[in-house]
């Protein structure tokens, strides 16, 4: 092999492994369905993403998780959205991954059902989930 060739591999595998820093999703647990708690680099920062939506830079819900919460027909979260400097929630149908939401703290408490599911901080549910 030349030299050449050599650098131009190295640069290849370089530049193929700089694009994922997880290719084996490690940083990421199943909650229900395609949904699945990451978290990030800092460990201390949490996304919820699908495959589909992994490489978005919020995630599903557009934001980072402040508080979470699930059982077998919803998952639901306060989340801090991307833009803004409030928080608002969201609820999922784990099984379709379809988000239904932003609604204010008055709008998720009139909610049927979904008020009642215990809620956790990120770091809890990803210790939970393992």
């Amino acid at each position: 092999m030349t030299r050449s060739t050599a650098l131009a591999v190295f640069a290849l595998i370089a530049a193929a492994s700089a694009c994922d820093q997880d290719p084996f999703h490690l940083a990421e647990r199943t909650i229900g369905g395609k949904v699945r708690l990451m978290q990030w680099e800092d460990e201390q920062t949490y996304y919820l993403v699908t495959p589909d939506t992994r490489d978005n830079g919020g995630g599903l819900i557009e934001g980072t998780v402040h508080r979470i919460g699930w059982d077998s027909s919803y998952i639901v979260v306060e989340r801090h959205p991307l833009f803004g400097n409030t928080l608002d929630w969201i609820v999922i149908d784990p099984h379709s991954a379809r988000l239904a939401g932003p609604y204010t703290t008055a709008q998720f408490t009139a909610l049927p059902h979904v008020p009642s599911i215990p809620l956790v901080t990120p770091d809890t549910a990803w210790a939970r989930l393992r």
